[in-house]
C-alpha cells in the first residue's frame, strides 16, 4: 500500500452500495472482488473491470480458485471464470474452501466435500466450518469442538464458542469471556478479553470495555487499548477507527496511513476499500 493514502481505485465506484459489508464484501482474492449490481453479484478486478458478469444471488471470496455462489436458493462453487465447478445442489454451503475442504449441508447434517464435489467427511455434525491448520470447527449437541481431516474429534465439543485455529492459537469463550487455546485444547492466554479475534501477523485484536488493541501470543498487550474500532492486521497494516474516522497502523501502533476515511477494510491483495464521503474507492499500491 501507499503509505501517503494514495488510491489505486478513485473513490467513485457506481456498484450497489449495500454491497460493501463490514466482512467480505470488496476484498479483494486471488485477483477479484465481489460487488453487487441491481441486486445481483459479480466480480471485478484490480482495475475496476467488471469480469464475472452480476448475475449469482449472492456470491462471495474466491479461495483456492473458487468461490460459493447462490442461484435460486442453492449453493454452489464456481472457478475464476464464473463456471459452476460444483454444481449449486446445497441448501447450505461454507462460503468458502479451505486446505482444500468446505463444509456442505446434507439431509440436514453437515460434512466436507473435495474440490471436485465428493464427500469425503460424512455429514455427521450439526455445523461445520472452515479448516484451519488441520482443524476444523464443528458443533453436536450446541458445543464447539474441532475435528481433523479424517472427521476425528481432535478437540472435543466442551466450548460454548470457538473459532478457527490462526498461527497455533484458536480463539474460545468460556464463562463469558474470551481467551485462546492450543491444538491440544489446552488454554494458552487466560479468558480475559471482552471479544478478541484471529492471529494474524504475530498479533490478534482484542477488546475490553469497547476500546480495541492487540496482543502477542502470550497475552501481552502490545498495541494499547485505545482505539474505538479496528480490523486484524493484514500485509503489514491493520484498518483502526479515533472518533469517526479510519487511518492505518503498522505493527508498532505507528499511524501509516493518518485517520481520515469515514470507513475502511483490510488490506487484501495491496487493496483496501475505503469510503471518501458516500463514495467508495480503493488504496493500493502506486
Amino acid at each position: 500500500i501507499n503509505r501517503l493514502g494514495q488510491f489505486a481505485i478513485a473513490p467513485e465506484l457506481d456498484y450497489d452500495p449495500i454491497s460493501i459489508y463490514r466482512e467480505g464484501a470488496y476484498q479483494f482474492s486471488e485477483g477479484l472482488a465481489r460487488v453487487a449490481i441491481d441486486h445481483k453479484w459479480g466480480y471485478i478486478n484490480a482495475d475496476g473491470k467488471l469480469i464475472i458478469r452480476a448475475k449469482f444471488d449472492s456470491a462471495d471470496t474466491f479461495s483456492e480458485g473458487l468461490a460459493r455462489a447462490e442461484i435460486n436458493h442453492r449453493y454452489g462453487y464456481i472457478d475464476l471464470t464464473g463456471k459452476f465447478i460444483i454444481k449449486p445442489d446445497f441448501e447450505s454451503a461454507a462460503p468458502m474452501f479451505k486446505e482444500g475442504l468446505a463444509g456442505v449441508e446434507i439431509d440436514h447434517r453437515y460434512g466436507y466435500i473435495d474440490k471436485r464435489g465428493n464427500v469425503v467427511v460424512a455429514p455427521e455434525f450439526d455445523t461445520a466450518d472452515e479448516f484451519g491448520e488441520g482443524l476444523a470447527r464443528v458443533t453436536l449437541n450446541d458445543k464447539y469442538g474441532f475435528i481433523d481431516k479424517t472427521g476425528a474429534l481432535a478437540i472435543a465439543a466442551q466450548f460454548d464458542v470457538a473459532h478457527t485455529f490462526a498461527e497455533g492459537l484458536a480463539r474460545v469463550r468460556v464463562d463469558g469471556r474470551y481467551g485462546y487455546i492450543d491444538k491440544t485444547g489446552t488454554l494458552q492466554i487466560a479468558p480475559q478479553f471482552d471479544d478478541t479475534f484471529s492471529f494474524s501477523q504475530g498479533l490478534a485484536l482484542v477488546r475490553n470495555d469497547d476500546k480495541y488493541g492487540f496482543i502477542n501470543p502470550q497475552g501481552s498487550i502490545i498495541i494499547p487499548l485505545g482505539f474505538d474500532d479496528a480490523y486484524p492486521f493484514s500485509e503489514g497494516l491493520a484498518a483502526v477507527k479515533i472518533g469517526n474516522v479510519w487511518g492505518y497502523i503498522n505493527d508498532n501502533g505507528e499511524f501509516a496511513v493518518e485517520p481520515q476515511f469515514a470507513d475502511a477494510g483490510s488490506l487484501h491483495e495491496g487493496l483496501a476499500a475505503v469510503r471518501v464521503g458516500d463514495q467508495w474507492g480503493y488504496l493500493g499500491e502506486t
